[in-house]
């Protein structure tokens, strides 16, 4: 009787962890916020021509995951939607499979002043958060800052997106 009443408290709870969680999951094996609270989807958007919103942005540089090389990509909406998502180099031909708002792992907004893109996107990993970036257009590339130093506050260059090959879809 204690052990089926266990299983029962076990059963309980793990549901009620599970109903209380701000994420869900969809079947296409992608995290999203159950309520979204994405800041830059309530501003008014304003498309501009330095962003091309028919390809995918690649990172200039590669990462290492494990024994895989990641290629890296960021595609940009006419209507202010944004996807984030990564590929192992070896599989790079399956890029139509995640190239969507429907099927990217990181899902966001973004705007444009001039020449320059502020983004937020919503990280899956880590339990979920939402991220906010700055960057500058500059032709076919996009410039990465970062702010550092607590007392400077200096802006550094860190990474660098140039148009790529490949639709998005």
């Amino acid at each position: 009787m204690i052990k089926l009443n266990l299983k029962i408290f076990s059963v309980l709870t793990f549901l009620l962890l599970m109903s209380c969680t701000k994420n869900v999951w969809l079947s296409n094996g992608v995290l999203r916020p159950k309520n979204p609270k994405f800041t830059m989807s309530k501003k008014k958007f304003t498309p501009t021509p330095l962003l091309n919103t028919e390809y995918l942005y690649t990172y200039s540089g590669k990462s290492k995951y494990e024994n895989s090389t990641l290629k890296s990509f960021i595609g940009f909406y006419p209507d202010g939607k944004m996807i984030l998502f990564a590929i192992e180099d070896s599989n790079v031909s399956k890029i139509d499979s995640i190239s969507s708002w429907k099927n990217a792992s990181r899902i966001g907004y973004f705007k444009t002043v001039d020449d320059n893109l502020v983004y937020q996107y919503y990280e899956q990993y880590g339990g979920g958060e939402y991220i906010n970036q700055k960057a500058v257009l500059k032709k076919d590339t996009i410039i990465k800052f970062k702010t550092f130093g607590m007392l400077t506050k200096k802006e550094v260059r860190y990474d660098t997106l140039v148009l790529s090959k490949y639709k998005l879809r």
